[in-house]
């Protein structure tokens, strides 16, 4: 297992092997110990999640003000995305930034997202499948969005032919979530 910074502090691309033979493949794509003495990080998952997506699905950009904290850990079990993680933590020194990530099955990455950062991904094959793991439950109350074509995040998604849902579709702005104080740190 290898684990670097995903380029936004608290961000982190875990590089894990996959082992291949006749009879398929095996990959262990989390182990806390190791991710806690190369990161300080205690990871311990509260929900799993499943998206199966069809290609020019965008999911997100997705965020929870939850008072216990919300971190991810994010893979891509069939297919392939663009992972982006954008910066929503009001008191940051990369406040608005984003990160790119590409994710492929059996690519072997896994990337763990932190607390108040907002998660987004567009599916760039039919049937992608991505799993993430978070470390405390679903909270209707909690649980905010930012559109993904937010201008003032200047991110451009690599398809022509984007689907959204309803909710993500009509998603306020990053400045309107700061004016009615929903971004992580404002409350």
């Amino acid at each position: 297992m290898k684990i670097d910074s995903a380029g936004i502090e608290g961000a982190w691309v875990i590089q894990n092997e996959t082992h291949i033979d006749e009879r398929g493949s095996f990959q262990e794509w989390f182990q806390n110990k190791r991710f806690q003495n190369k990161t300080g990080i205690d990871f311990r998952p509260k929900q799993a999640n499943s998206s199966i997506s069809a290609k020019g699905v965008v999911r997100g950009i997705h965020y929870s003000t939850s008072p216990e904290g919300q971190a991810k850990l994010v893979t891509c079990m069939t297919g392939e995305i663009l992972d982006v993680i954008f910066d929503l933590r009001t008191d940051s020194k990369t406040f608005g930034q984003f990160v790119s990530i590409p994710m492929r099955a059996q690519d072997g990455k896994s990337i763990y997202i932190p607390d108040g950062m907002g998660h987004a991904f567009i599916s760039l094959q039919d049937n992608t499948n991505v799993v993430y793991l978070l470390s405390s439950t679903y909270d209707p109350l909690t649980e905010h969005t930012v559109n993904p074509f937010d201008r003032t995040l200047d991110f451009k998604w690599p398809m022509e032919k984007i689907i959204l849902s309803e909710r993500d579709s009509l998603a306020p702005s990053l400045i309107e979530q700061a004016r009615g104080k929903k971004l992580p740190g404002m409350f």
